[in-house]
C-alpha cells in the first residue's frame, strides 16, 4: 500500500500535467489546434503560438498592426511583475512581435540577392513600437527593418 501511493506520488510529480495536448514546438501543428488546447497552454507555448501566426501572417503578405503586437512587448517588459499578470491575448501579441522580426531577420539579414542589413531584438521591438499605422504588410515590414 505504501509502495503504491508512493509510485502515485512520484507519477504526480513527474509527468506533465497536460497530457495529450498539442505541442508548439513547430508551427507544422498548427491547424490540429483547438480551443480546449488553450486552456491548457502556458506562457511560454502561447508565445510560440504567436510566433507561428506572425509567421502565416507575413506569409501570405497580409497587413497587421505589428506596432500594437510590439508596444505589447514593451509594456510587459515594463511591468513590475511582468509575466504573472499576462493573458494570454498579451502573450500571443508578444510571440507575433517576435516572429515578425524573427521572420524579417532570418529572411532578409545578410542575404546576397538582397544584401540588407536587418534590426533584431529590441531594437526592432522599438522600431515596430512606434508605428501608429494600423497595418502593414511583409514589404513594408522589411523597409522598416532592413536597409
Amino acid at each position: 500500500m505504501k509502495f503504491s501511493i508512493f509510485v502515485l506520488f512520484f507519477l504526480t510529480l513527474f509527468t506533465p500535467s497536460t497530457l495529450g495536448k498539442v505541442s508548439m514546438k513547430t508551427c507544422e501543428n498548427l491547424d490540429a489546434l483547438d480551443t480546449k488546447s488553450f486552456v491548457l497552454f502556458n506562457k511560454k507555448e502561447l508565445v510560440e503560438l504567436g510566433e507561428c501566426v506572425a509567421l502565416e501572417i507575413i506569409k501570405s503578405n497580409k497587413s497587421y498592426d505589428w506596432g500594437k503586437t510590439c508596444r505589447e512587448y514593451i509594456e510587459d517588459e515594463q511591468a513590475i511583475i511582468g509575466t504573472f499578470v499576462l493573458s494570454k491575448l498579451e502573450a500571443i501579441q508578444i510571440g507575433q512581435c517576435i516572429g515578425a522580426i524573427n521572420y524579417t531577420y532570418m529572411r532578409y539579414h545578410k542575404e546576397e540577392r538582397h544584401s540588407a542589413s536587418c534590426l533584431k531584438g529590441k531594437e526592432a521591438i522599438q522600431v515596430l513600437a512606434t508605428l501608429t499605422d494600423d497595418s502593414i504588410n511583409k514589404r513594408e515590414l522589411k523597409s522598416l527593418l532592413c536597409w
